[in-house]
């Protein structure tokens, strides 16, 4: 087949037609994944989740099914390095160790997927609610009081209006 001259055209086509690289979209945004980072955070802080760290023991039983040569020393090593990690991880999220804002962003990012694999490995004990869950829950335990209260007292004129 003989090669055709591509014209202005063509040329414009071919600019359009070139695919152009997106970024990929998270159903997260990032604000919900720093505040759920936050609330994880609060509520370790505050003792209502308990996590539970690979131990030494399972390292080393783990290295072993795997076939990787491992001492038992060398599991508590890895051990201890990660719940090192964590903190490190915990203390640049929470503002306590300096960092850049590029430090701290990623940290958020390790951080929540530190949170996945504990959830996912059955690793966290308690829950945690998000702030905005909790500030709602308060109204409505305020609304229900209020509600209560003005029950009580249609009920309390009710039964003085019988006895008249």
């Amino acid at each position: 087949m003989p090669k055709k001259d591509k014209t202005s055209s063509d040329k414009q086509i071919d600019k359009t037609d070139t695919p152009k690289k997106q970024e990929a979209t998270s159903i997260f945004l990032e604000t919900e994944i720093r505040d759920t980072v936050k609330n994880f955070l609060l509520a370790w802080l505050r003792g209502q989740i308990k996590i539970q760290f690979r131990t030494a023991n399972e390292i080393f039983q783990r290295s072993k099914l795997e076939g990787t040569k491992m001492d038992f020393k060398q599991a508590s090593t890895e051990e201890v390095n990660s719940k090192k990690t964590f903190v490190d991880i915990a203390e640049i999220c929470l503002g306590t160790k300096p960092s850049t804002p590029e430090e701290q962003q990623k940290a958020i990012g390790e951080l929540f997927g530190w949170i996945l694999t504990f959830r996912a490995g059955g690793r966290i004990e308690g829950w945690f609610l998000e702030s905005d869950l909790e500030q709602r829950l308060s109204r409505i335990e305020k609304g229900l009081t209020v509600t209560n209260n003005l029950v009580q007292e249609i009920v309390d004129w009710l039964w003085r209006m019988r006895i008249r």
